[in-house]
């Protein structure tokens, strides 16, 4: 089973605090403050002629780094789950948005079927988008200003494509 986040940082919270340094073959911690001041808190002794005191050396790093290392850890899953619903709030927006760009497209859509139904209609009656209207026979391709008012509208909105 893969250990959470969480769970890993309430099982590395128990760290012994620093400084940690290395003498000999033991890595030590030192108390701070209190009676026992300077005396060694907690140790770890390495019986291993193969270990050398580079690696001694580099282990106290690793244990003095310790406290700093849970702490980054610990910002950085806050600011992990903070990205995270950050992203979730906005991946919600964007199904939000496309549902109303998929209403405004449906609507759209209506309007161009309505508009198609109406210069149907219209020219069903006679008014051609070319520029002839209805408003009286022997008006036929007369295009000067004495056309009705609605005649020129209608004919303006034909012309007009969606």
């Amino acid at each position: 089973m893969t250990e959470t986040t969480q769970e890993l940082l309430a099982r590395l919270a128990g760290f012994t605090p620093g400084p940690w340094g290395a003498v000999g073959q033991s890595v030590y911690s030192a108390h701070t403050s209190g009676p026992r001041a300077g005396q060694n808190r907690s140790s770890a002794y390495v019986d291993d002629p193969r270990t050398d005191c580079d690696e001694l050396e580099a282990t106290a790093r690793l244990y003095a780094a310790a406290p700093d290392l849970h702490r980054i850890a610990t910002e950085q899953a806050a600011e992990i789950a903070r990205l995270r619903d950050q992203v979730n709030k906005i991946d919600r927006d964007r199904r939000l948005v496309e549902a109303q760009v998929d209403r405004l497209l449906a609507l759209v859509n209506s309007m161009d079927d309505d508009y198609r139904s109406l210069q149907l209609a219209a020219e069903s009656l006679g008014a051609m988008p070319e520029g002839y209207c209805f408003c009286s026979k022997d008006r036929i391709g007369d295009d000067s200003k004495t056309h009705e008012p609605e005649c020129a509208e209608l004919r303006a909105a034909l012309q007009v494509q969606p």
